[in-house]
This record gives structure tokens, C-alpha cells and sequence, in this order.
């Protein structure tokens, strides 16, 4: 069986993952992240994070994502790897200006 995981090259931070994450969903569930009360984006977290750390494999070899996440513990609210990835999209998606979606 081949291991899908080695097809493309693991993020090394929590900006490359926060990106990678943003670039798979749809605009609806991006809007949807931005509008989120605080209890709803844990429940997201807590919902999203064994599929997010077996994807990045954030505590079986990538050292670098994790060590990443850590020294963000230092300077923001949250300790946790995949609530500080998620709070990163949810930073990113709302300092976004001037986008402009063509149809």
C-alpha cells in the first residue's frame, strides 16, 4: 500500500499548515471560521485535531511544526498545536483586505 503522506512535503510551521489548511476549504466554511463565538471554535479544535495531527504528524516526526507551535505558546493564549494552527487561519482569514473573487 502507498502511503499518501509522502506525497507532498510536511508543513514546517504553523504558517505553512494555517495555508495549507486555508487553501483546502471552501469559501463558506472560510467565512464560516471567521464567525465563530470562542465555545464553537474549541468544539471546531477539539473536532479537527486527530485529523490534523496525523496529517502533519505533529507528534510522530515533525519536529519542526511542533517546535513551531511552541514557541507561538509563548506569545499568544493558546498551548495547544492544533488550536494554535486553527487560531492562526482564524487570524489570517480576518487581517485579509481588498480581496476580490471573480466568478
Amino acid at each position: 500500500m502507498i502511503d499518501r503522506k509522502q506525497n507532498y512535503v510536511l508543513p514546517r510551521t504553523v504558517d505553512q499548515a494555517a495555508e495549507l489548511l486555508i487553501s483546502d476549504l471552501l469559501l463558506e466554511h472560510l467565512q464560516a471560521i471567521t464567525m465563530l463565538s470562542e465555545s464553537d471554535f474549541q468544539q471546531l479544535c477539539q473536532a479537527v485535531a486527530p485529523y490534523i495531527i496525523d496529517e502533519f504528524q505533529i507528534y510522530t516526526g515533525n519536529d519542526a511544526l511542533l517546535n513551531d507551535c511552541f514557541s507561538r505558546a509563548g506569545t499568544c493564549r493558546q498551548t495547544d498545536p492544533v488550536t494554535i494552527i486553527l487560531d492562526s487561519i482564524r487570524s489570517k482569514l480576518t487581517q485579509v483586505h481588498d480581496i476580490y473573487i471573480v466568478e
